[in-house]
């Protein structure tokens, strides 16, 4: 098998690949916030929190995915590892598919901000800035596996 020829296939067809595409981003996004918590760098604490202020600044009909897919890359960048950006920026497009797809079946407008996840975002950005690599985990945890559920409607 030649690595890197298969992204082609990893296309999201099914709820089944759905959940396989969250499960993989929940293990790079809590390692990340972990990491970034661990760190604690200043810069990038202020990018994270820039992408969580444009997020809560969206207009009527501006979509949600990509100003939310900045949170999560600002998180990632804030883990100062390559990877884990390299990671989940390949993903974007399996990760939009997700949402998209079940916003329409739950007939949600791509516009509307769940306070739900405001609220997560919080907890992770506040866990980053106190250096709390543990919580920050955690956070991120409850804020992927939250996810699941308001997406797919079970848990991973």
């Amino acid at each position: 098998m030649q690595f890197g020829s298969g992204v082609q296939s990893l296309a999201i067809n099914t709820v089944f690949d759905m959940k396989r595409c969250m499960r993989f981003r929940q293990i790079v996004e809590c390692a990340a916030a972990e990491d970034a918590a661990r760190i604690r760098d200043a810069n990038s604490i202020s990018k994270i929190e820039l992408a969580q202020r444009k997020m809560d600044e969206l207009l009527p009909g501006d979509h949600v995915f990509e100003a939310d897919f900045a949170f999560h890359m600002a998180v990632a960048e804030a883990a100062q590892n390559p990877y884990f950006t390299f990671a989940l920026g390949t993903m974007h497009n399996q990760i939009k598919l997700t949402v998209e797809f079940t916003r329409k079946l739950q007939d949600l407008p791509q516009d509307m901000v769940v306070p739900r996840v405001v609220g997560e975002h919080d907890r992770i950005i506040a866990a980053i800035r106190e250096g709390n690599p543990a919580a920050a985990r955690e956070a991120m945890n409850f804020h992927m596996k939250q996810s699941v559920i308001r997406l797919l409607g079970e848990d991973m």
